[in-house]
């Protein structure tokens, strides 16, 4: 039987609260236990993401809740990051540095004169300036 041609089941107020608490319980369940997206949660379960936006917007515990996960997600990865800067990964080093490190001058500028046949992109790393040049192909 195609979804056209079931019929949609209709609930009381409290039966629909009930179902929505359920379905919100299993979705934070399931984005915590396996770091998941809302919207892969969501695709998993059968509910549409925008009922899940809707639902974050109208109970604002069920809105903290995915905020928590999302921070606990982004802790995971901070953790991982700083993992392969202790294992001496470059790109996660610098990347580091360009995003934490601002404020001790670990900045990458590109000059934009828009100079016809070079390009040059200056890098300021503890105040002092790297230039590099190269020819347009």
């Amino acid at each position: 039987m195609g979804q056209s041609e079931r019929k949609a089941k209709k609930y009381t107020y409290k039966e629909a609260e009930r179902k929505s608490a359920i379905l919100k319980k299993e979705i934070l369940e399931a984005m915590e236990s396996d770091l998941l997206a809302m919207s892969s949660v969501c695709r998993a379960l059968g509910i549409p993401i925008r009922t899940a936006h809707g639902w974050r917007e109208a109970d604002p515990e069920f809105n903290e809740a995915v905020k928590k996960v999302h921070d606990l997600r982004l802790d995971m990865v901070e953790d991982k990051a700083m993992e392969q800067i202790k294992q001496g990964n470059t790109a996660m080093i610098i990347f580091f540095l360009k995003t934490q490190g601002r404020k001790r001058g670990y900045v990458e500028q590109v000059d934009h004169s828009h100079k016809l046949d070079e390009v040059e992109e200056v890098f300021k790393v503890k105040g002092k300036v790297l230039s590099f040049k190269a020819k347009k192909a």
